[in-house]
Protein backbone atom coordinates (compact mmCIF):
# COMPACT_ATOMS: atom_id res chain seq x y z
CA UNK A 1 0.00 0.00 0.00
CA UNK A 2 2.83 2.39 0.86
CA UNK A 3 4.57 1.60 -2.43
CA UNK A 4 1.39 2.38 -4.33
CA UNK A 5 0.95 5.66 -2.47
CA UNK A 6 4.59 6.64 -2.91
CA UNK A 7 4.34 5.91 -6.65
CA UNK A 8 1.73 8.66 -7.11
CA UNK A 9 2.97 11.68 -9.01
CA UNK A 10 2.75 14.99 -7.10
CA UNK A 11 0.08 16.22 -9.52
CA UNK A 12 -2.08 13.17 -8.75
CA UNK A 13 -1.65 13.66 -5.01
CA UNK A 14 -2.75 17.29 -5.28
CA UNK A 15 -5.74 16.54 -7.54
CA UNK A 16 -6.97 13.71 -5.33
CA UNK A 17 -6.34 15.77 -2.19
CA UNK A 18 -8.45 18.61 -3.56
CA UNK A 19 -11.33 16.17 -4.15
CA UNK A 20 -10.89 14.78 -0.61
CA UNK A 21 -11.00 18.34 0.73
CA UNK A 22 -14.28 19.03 -1.11
CA UNK A 23 -15.83 15.87 0.34
CA UNK A 24 -14.56 16.72 3.83
CA UNK A 25 -16.32 20.08 3.81
CA UNK A 26 -19.60 18.41 2.80
CA UNK A 27 -19.83 16.76 6.22
CA UNK A 28 -22.37 18.48 8.47
CA UNK A 29 -20.22 17.63 11.48
CA UNK A 30 -17.35 19.62 9.98
CA UNK A 31 -19.40 22.78 9.55
CA UNK A 32 -20.64 22.50 13.15
CA UNK A 33 -17.25 21.90 14.80
CA UNK A 34 -15.10 24.72 16.13
CA UNK A 35 -11.80 22.99 16.97
CA UNK A 36 -10.00 20.56 14.67
CA UNK A 37 -7.04 18.22 15.05
CA UNK A 38 -5.52 17.84 11.57
CA UNK A 39 -2.40 15.92 10.63
CA UNK A 40 0.17 17.67 8.46
CA UNK A 41 0.87 15.43 5.49
CA UNK A 42 4.18 13.89 4.45
CA UNK A 43 5.41 10.95 2.34
CA UNK A 44 2.68 11.32 -0.33
CA UNK A 45 -0.20 11.21 2.16
CA UNK A 46 -3.36 13.02 1.10
CA UNK A 47 -2.50 16.68 1.52
CA UNK A 48 -4.25 18.45 4.38
CA UNK A 49 -2.79 21.87 3.65
CA UNK A 50 -5.94 23.00 1.82
CA UNK A 51 -8.13 21.76 4.67
CA UNK A 52 -5.97 23.58 7.22
CA UNK A 53 -5.98 26.83 5.23
CA UNK A 54 -9.75 26.73 4.69
CA UNK A 55 -10.49 25.95 8.35
CA UNK A 56 -8.30 28.86 9.42
CA UNK A 57 -10.01 31.18 6.91
CA UNK A 58 -13.38 30.14 8.39
CA UNK A 59 -12.18 31.19 11.85
CA UNK A 60 -11.89 27.62 13.15
CA UNK A 61 -9.20 26.63 15.63
CA UNK A 62 -6.70 24.22 14.01
CA UNK A 63 -4.42 21.95 16.01
CA UNK A 64 -1.67 19.79 14.50
CA UNK A 65 -0.25 16.67 16.16
CA UNK A 66 3.15 16.63 17.74
CA UNK A 67 4.76 13.23 18.30
CA UNK A 68 6.91 12.40 21.29
CA UNK A 69 8.87 9.35 20.16
CA UNK A 70 10.58 9.00 23.52
CA UNK A 71 7.27 8.50 25.35
CA UNK A 72 5.27 7.22 22.34
CA UNK A 73 2.63 9.91 22.79
CA UNK A 74 0.75 12.31 20.58
CA UNK A 75 -0.46 15.77 21.55
CA UNK A 76 -2.08 18.57 19.58
CA UNK A 77 -0.96 22.19 19.40
CA UNK A 78 -2.87 25.09 17.90
CA UNK A 79 -1.44 26.83 14.84
CA UNK A 80 -2.54 29.98 13.08
CA UNK A 81 -0.53 29.36 9.90
CA UNK A 82 1.20 26.54 8.05
CA UNK A 83 4.42 28.51 8.42
CA UNK A 84 4.47 27.48 12.10
CA UNK A 85 5.23 23.87 11.16
CA UNK A 86 8.78 22.53 11.18
CA UNK A 87 9.94 19.23 9.72
CA UNK A 88 11.06 16.76 12.40
CA UNK A 89 13.96 14.35 12.08
CA UNK A 90 11.37 11.81 10.86
CA UNK A 91 10.29 14.17 8.08
CA UNK A 92 6.91 14.98 9.64
CA UNK A 93 5.77 18.63 9.69
CA UNK A 94 4.85 19.48 13.28
CA UNK A 95 4.28 22.51 15.51
CA UNK A 96 6.97 23.26 18.02
CA UNK A 97 5.08 22.50 21.22
CA UNK A 98 3.48 25.87 21.66
CA UNK A 99 -0.22 26.41 22.31
CA UNK A 100 -1.19 22.87 23.41
CA UNK A 101 -4.91 22.11 23.27
CA UNK A 102 -6.64 19.56 25.50
CA UNK A 103 -7.77 16.46 23.63
CA UNK A 104 -11.25 16.87 25.08
CA UNK A 105 -11.67 20.23 23.31
CA UNK A 106 -11.12 18.93 19.77
CA UNK A 107 -14.37 18.23 17.95
CA UNK A 108 -13.07 16.68 14.71
CA UNK A 109 -9.83 14.83 14.03
CA UNK A 110 -8.48 14.32 10.50
CA UNK A 111 -6.52 11.08 10.68
CA UNK A 112 -3.90 9.61 8.33
CA UNK A 113 -3.30 5.92 7.73
CA UNK A 114 -1.87 3.28 5.43
CA UNK A 115 -5.15 1.43 4.80
CA UNK A 116 -8.77 1.46 6.01
CA UNK A 117 -11.78 -0.81 5.71
CA UNK A 118 -15.48 0.02 5.46
CA UNK A 119 -15.98 -0.87 9.14
CA UNK A 120 -13.75 2.05 10.11
CA UNK A 121 -10.68 0.04 11.01
CA UNK A 122 -7.37 1.76 10.36
CA UNK A 123 -3.93 0.41 9.65
CA UNK A 124 -1.28 2.93 10.62
CA UNK A 125 2.50 2.77 10.57
CA UNK A 126 2.55 0.41 13.55
CA UNK A 127 3.81 2.70 16.31
CA UNK A 128 0.31 3.10 17.80
CA UNK A 129 0.45 6.86 18.38
CA UNK A 130 -3.12 7.50 17.22
CA UNK A 131 -4.58 4.36 18.83
CA UNK A 132 -3.07 5.29 22.21
CA UNK A 133 -4.25 8.87 21.82
CA UNK A 134 -7.81 7.87 20.90
CA UNK A 135 -8.00 5.34 23.74
CA UNK A 136 -7.99 8.20 26.25
CA UNK A 137 -11.37 8.83 27.82
CA UNK A 138 -10.68 12.54 27.28
CA UNK A 139 -10.95 12.19 23.50
CA UNK A 140 -14.55 12.63 22.34
CA UNK A 141 -14.07 14.11 18.86
CA UNK A 142 -15.20 12.68 15.57
CA UNK A 143 -12.51 10.68 13.73
CA UNK A 144 -12.39 11.34 9.98
CA UNK A 145 -9.86 9.36 7.93
CA UNK A 146 -8.37 11.12 4.93
CA UNK A 147 -7.34 8.55 2.31
CA UNK A 148 -6.94 7.89 -1.36
CA UNK A 149 -9.66 5.57 -2.61
CA UNK A 150 -7.22 2.70 -3.25
CA UNK A 151 -6.38 2.74 0.47
CA UNK A 152 -9.92 1.55 1.24
CA UNK A 153 -9.71 -2.25 1.29
CA UNK A 154 -11.99 -5.10 2.28
CA UNK A 155 -10.31 -5.81 5.63
CA UNK A 156 -7.34 -4.50 7.58
CA UNK A 157 -5.67 -6.34 10.45
CA UNK A 158 -7.13 -5.17 13.73
CA UNK A 159 -6.57 -5.54 17.42
CA UNK A 160 -8.96 -4.82 20.32
CA UNK A 161 -7.20 -1.54 21.22
CA UNK A 162 -7.40 -0.12 17.66
CA UNK A 163 -9.50 3.04 17.33
CA UNK A 164 -12.12 2.98 14.60
CA UNK A 165 -12.91 5.90 12.34
CA UNK A 166 -16.37 7.47 12.14
CA UNK A 167 -15.92 8.54 8.49
CA UNK A 168 -13.49 7.74 5.70
CA UNK A 169 -13.19 10.49 3.11
CA UNK A 170 -11.56 9.72 -0.23
CA UNK A 171 -11.44 11.53 -3.56
CA UNK A 172 -14.37 9.39 -4.77
CA UNK A 173 -16.62 8.95 -1.75
CA UNK A 174 -17.51 9.48 1.87
CA UNK A 175 -17.94 6.32 3.91
CA UNK A 176 -19.95 6.78 7.10
CA UNK A 177 -19.31 4.08 9.68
Amino acid sequence: MLSKRRALKQKEVLEKSLAIEKHFFLLKEVSEAKIFGVYADFDNEPSTRGIIKKLLSLGKKVCVPETDFENNTLSFCQISSLSELRETEHGIPEPEGQNPVAASEIGVFVVPGVAFDAKGHRLGFGAGFYDRFFSSTQVKGLRVASAFDFQLVENVPKEPHDARMHFIVTEKRIVKI
